[in-house]
C-alpha cells in the first residue's frame, strides 16, 4: 500500500477530506469530500478541482485603488500574461518567451501558498480585462523581496504600473516586510529601491 507521511495515499484512505472552514463559504457551498479520489479528465473531477481552486482564491488579498483593482489570478488571466511574455516588452524579464514557457512561468508563480505574498492581476476598478500583473517576490540568490510589473502595452502611459506597485508594496509591509524592494527599471538593470512613492 502505497504511503504518504505515514497513512495511505489518498486514492486509498477510506476517511474524507474536509478543509477548513474557511476556504467553504456561500458562494463555493460544495463539499470537498471525494475530491482527491476523482478523476481530473472526468467533467465532475474538472469542476471539483476548478471549485476548489476559486476557494482558494477567494482566501488571497483583494487590493484596490482609485482606479485599480489588484485580485488573484485565475486561468482566464493567462492570454494576458502571454501577450506580455511572449512579446518585446518581456526582454527586461529575459523574454520573450514561448507560449509554453509562458505557460510553465505562469503556473510556477505559487508563491502566496510558500510566503504570504505573490502575483495579483490588475484590473481596472470598474472591470474589465486584465491590464497586467504585479508580483512580490524572490528569484533565486535575491535577499530581498522583488516587485515585478509586467504591464500589456495597451495599459502603458496611465501610471497604472506606479497605482498598482505601490497598492503592492503598502500590502507588504502591512504584512511586516519593511525591507527595500528590488526592483527591475525601464531599462532592464535590477536596482535597489524603497519601491514606489
Amino acid at each position: 500500500m502505497m504511503q504518504v507521511n505515514g497513512r495511505p495515499a489518498a486514492s486509498q484512505r477510506r476517511d474524507r477530506y474536509a478543509p477548513p472552514a474557511s476556504l467553504v463559504n456561500e458562494q463555493t457551498n460544495l463539499s470537498f469530500s471525494f475530491a482527491w479520489r476523482l478523476d481530473p479528465s472526468t467533467n465532475v473531477g474538472r469542476a471539483m478541482a476548478a471549485a476548489f481552486a476559486a476557494a482558494l482564491c477567494a482566501q488571497l488579498p483583494v487590493l484596490e485603488t482609485a482606479c485599480l483593482r489588484l485580485r488573484a489570478p485565475h486561468m482566464g488571466d493567462f492570454d494576458a500574461w502571454a501577450e506580455i511574455l511572449c512579446g518585446p516588452a518581456a526582454q527586461v524579464v529575459g523574454g520573450p518567451v514561448t507560449r509554453d514557457e509562458a505557460f510553465a512561468e505562469f503556473a510556477s508563480l505559487g508563491t502566496w501558498l510558500l510566503r504570504g505574498h505573490g502575483l495579483w492581476t490588475v484590473e481596472p476598478l470598474a472591470g474589465g480585462a486584465p491590464l497586467g500583473f504585479v508580483l512580490i517576490g524572490f528569484e533565486p540568490g535575491d535577499r530581498e523581496p522583488e516587485l515585478v510589473n509586467l504591464f500589456r502595452s495597451t495599459a502603458e502611459g496611465q501610471s497604472h504600473a506606479f497605482e498598482a506597485a505601490t497598492a503592492a508594496r503598502d500590502h507588504a509591509r502591512a504584512l511586516g516586510v519593511d525591507r527595500e524592494f528590488l526592483g527591475i527599471d525601464s531599462g532592464g538593470q535590477k536596482r535597489e529601491t524603497e519601491g514606489p512613492g
